[in-house]
């Protein structure tokens, strides 16, 4: 009973773009449901709502960025 409600609370809460408030409902649902899959992937895809995707640069950038940091510096403020 509880966890259906809270379930539905961070449904409304994600149709209505209330992230945060989202993430409250989702993070205490899976604490009730003791980790069900389901109720896992909707705190992850509100978490993902919020953060973003995330951008990852491949090695061998960072590795140019340490080897030229004032060509990078110049590069990054254009």
């Amino acid at each position: 009973m509880l966890c259906s409600r809270l379930r539905g609370l961070a449904q409304d809460c994600i149709d209505k773009h209330l992230n945060l408030s989202a993430i409250f409902y989702a993070d205490k649902l899976v604490t009730f449901s003791n980790g069900a899959p389901g109720d896992v992937y909707l705190l992850a895809q509100v978490r993902g709502a919020l953060d973003g995707p995330q951008l990852s640069l491949p090695r061998s950038a960072v590795c140019l960025f340490q080897a030229f940091p004032r060509a990078c510096a110049c590069f990054m403020a254009i």
